[in-house]
């Protein structure tokens, strides 16, 4: 892949990345609105957050009395707000809060699954891991009583500033050796709102080299359970060393694919 090719494929992913950021958000507002019409219950009522609370909140620090999300990361009170609905069958699950993740991107990761009956070590799971994939400060999972007998799952999401994980900043390093290098680096985490990860690199030095790489990798596969990896990279140096051998230029790609050995999403072993 030769350099002069970079912007133009820089160009397309944020063209791509936009489109899908504007379809995820009208889905988010559609989902949001279909909620805001169905009965909720609250387990305990709570006053307003302060404008620096939300902001805490949103980085993913503890709000202002020190204590943190007790709704969303004690596991004693998410346990005895499940336990009664145990066993019933799962009718509906909802999402609400998620501007820039596909609702498909956050049910696929759930254990909890609509149409099985609730589980609440899946809830806790789930719960759990949803924190863990890093795109959301405030994880809240509900359970309410549904119309035919079953019961409903809402999941509340607050996701964290796409400020850190959309925008690449420059990079200046320096050693003895090598002298100043410099670059950018671009990772966009939770791309096209699919769980993705994106990565570009470039670094160069004066009159001597340059290099750059674009790495994606994908969790899921459209609906399948398959992890996937490309990355295509080159290099190329300007100016001839005087002694030893030296790579003149270097272009190629890579790929990789990763098969899971059970079906849980529980315990999960994978084959890559």
């Amino acid at each position: 892949m030769k350099f002069r090719i970079i912007p133009s494929f820089l160009i397309f992913i944020a063209t791509l990345s936009h489109g899908t950021f504007l379809r995820a958000s009208s889905v988010a507002g559609t989902e949001s609105r279909r909620a805001a019409g169905s009965p909720a219950v609250e387990a305990k009522k709570e006053q307003a957050p302060t404008a620096l609370e939300s902001l805490a909140r949103k980085f993913g620090f503890a709000s202002g009395d020190g204590m943190g999300d007790l709704r969303s990361s004690d596991p004693s009170e998410i346990v005895e707000a499940v336990r009664p609905f145990c066993g019933c069958i799962v009718d509906t699950i909802t999402v609400t809060g998620n501007e820039r993740t596909n609702r498909r991107t956050i049910i696929r990761e759930m254990a909890t699954r609509q149409g099985e009956r609730l589980d609440e070590a899946f809830v806790l799971r789930d719960n759990s891991y949803l924190r863990g994939m890093g795109y959301f400060s405030v994880v809240e999972i509900t359970v309410r009583p549904s119309a035919g007998g079953g019961c409903a799952v809402d999941v509340r999401v607050e996701e964290r500033p796409g400020l850190f994980m959309k925008y690449p900043f420059p990079t200046v390093d320096y050693s003895i050796d090598l002298g100043v290098t410099y670059g950018f680096r671009w990772r966009v985490k939770n791309f096209r709102g699919a769980g993705e990860d994106l990565l570009l690199i470039y670094k160069g030095r004066p009159d001597k080299e340059r290099n750059g790489a674009v790495t994606w990798s994908a969790p899921w596969l459209w609906d399948f359970r398959l992890r996937a990896g490309l990355s295509l990279f080159s290099y190329y140096r300007m100016d001839q060393p005087e002694l030893g051998d030296f790579i003149k230029e270097s272009n190629g790609a890579k790929a990789a694919v990763g098969f899971p050995l059970t079906r849980s999403l529980i315990r999960q072993l994978w084959l890559t």
